[in-house]
């Protein structure tokens, strides 16, 4: 009976403390969203322009005061989207059945590892999350330690469910009560590969990229090229890269991770603070995949020897007040992979005719492995340069591989 009321306990603060939240953060999202239009509101009318020096310089800053705060408006208005999404998410909490829990908290405790509390949930994607809170004793002198993957392997054995840990748990326990979610096992996994030399003349590569691991499923690779080349380009890209994932996996939207970086570029005072954003974001449950480009190269999909083409034309971050980034999707499939080239890559396959036999190169691929692909890739463009290395290049190759395949 005790056992049944600490369960039924459990569920209503798993209902009560959500629903709570949920108002508080529409509330926030609304006063975001209601000083986002008073910002809109503030636009004034065309300014008159005369041939005095004083007044052309009115003109101008009044110009860009109206465009800041049409920048401001906008940044405001996605956080106000991403606070509303957050409140809307869709997750529905139980505790786990009390035979599964004994037995589970029975297999804990022999491990020196006190369960507090269990609940399982079933996201807005329909898949399982469960979430523990345990305190473990820290391991004697000699004694094995039992890992947050250990338990992963507990849990999946007892749900009958492949769960792993969360891409930002912990992977060992401490004396410290530690709450750990592990969410279930995606269809694919990802394999990546990476070739990049700097220009020559150049001890540092104006190029920068990442490859992050998300929550529900989700993998990102981001590319980045800065303008011109060296350190100064380096930084104008690497900071790029940096806030794209951290926007990323604050729950920005691509679209509204790079407006929000457009901005703070634009705000700087350094002229070379330009970049290209290249962005993948693949669900790993699906295979779907969505890509942002800003002033970025073409992008290639390799389904055997079939090259598919992912182009936009546009400009990079840092130019002007409104970026144009265009979002385009595709699907990978097992066995399939996706290229990403810097302009350095690319612009070696300009002549009439190159980026045909290019295509074909790629085509003609037999390497599985992304590493030696996105070796082979930088070969060939450095071949067709006649040796020449004239801009940073950087190649990355993802491959999507099912789990167990």
């Amino acid at each position: 009976m005790m056992k049944n009321k600490l369960l039924e306990r459990e569920t209503h603060e798993a209902a009560l403390l959500p629903e709570y939240g949920r108002k508080r953060l529409l509330t926030y999202a609304d006063s975001f969203m209601q000083l986002a239009k008073s910002f809109y509101g503030m636009e004034s009318g065309p300014v008159q322009e005369d041939d005095s020096k004083t007044s052309r310089e009115n003109y101008l800053w009044q110009k860009r005061l109206m465009e800041d705060r049409g920048l401001l408006a906008d940044h405001l208005c996605e956080m106000s989207r991403i606070m509303a999404g957050i409140a809307q998410e869709s997750y529905h909490m139980k505790p786990a059945g009390e035979r599964t829990r004994y037995h589970i908290a029975r297999e804990l405790k022999k491990r020196g590892i006190r369960l507090y509390r269990m609940l399982s949930m079933t996201n807005e994607n329909g898949k399982l999350e469960v979430a523990l809170s345990v305190r473990a004793k820290l391991p004697e002198p000699g004694e094995e330690e039992y890992t947050v993957a250990d338990i992963a392997g507990l849990l999946s054995v007892n749900l009958g469910v492949r769960l792993n840990p969360a891409a930002d748990s912990v992977s060992c326990l401490s004396g410290e009560l530690t709450t750990i979610i592990f969410e279930e096992e995606t269809r694919y996994h990802i394999l990546t590969g990476v070739a990049r030399v700097a220009k020559e003349g150049e001890r540092i590569s104006g190029d920068n990229y990442t490859f992050t691991q998300m929550e529900q499923g989700r993998f990102a690779a981001v590319l980045a090229d800065g303008m011109g080349s060296g350190e100064l380009a380096s930084r104008a890209s690497e900071l790029v890269v940096e806030l794209f994932e951290q926007f990323l996996i604050s729950g920005f939207s691509p679209n509204g991770a790079a407006q929000m970086i457009n901005g703070a570029l634009l705000s700087s005072t350094q002229e070379t603070d330009v970049s290209t954003l290249d962005a993948c974001c693949v669900n790993l449950y699906t295979g779907g995949c969505s890509l942002m480009k800003a002033g970025a190269s073409t992008t290639y999909v390799k389904r055997d020897s079939r090259i598919e083409k992912l182009e936009a034309a546009g400009l990079p971050l840092g130019v002007f007040g409104k970026l144009e980034a265009l979002e385009m999707r595709c699907e990978l499939m097992h066995g399939e992979y996706l290229i990403m080239l810097s302009d350095g890559v690319s612009d070696c396959f300009m002549r009439p005719g190159a980026e045909a036999l290019f295509e074909d190169m790629l085509a003609g691929l037999e390497v599985r492995e992304p590493g030696d692909m996105a070796n082979a890739i930088l070969r060939q463009a450095i071949y067709r340069s006649e040796g020449r290395i004239a801009d940073d290049m950087t190649v990355l190759v993802l491959g999507l591989w099912e789990n167990g395949g």
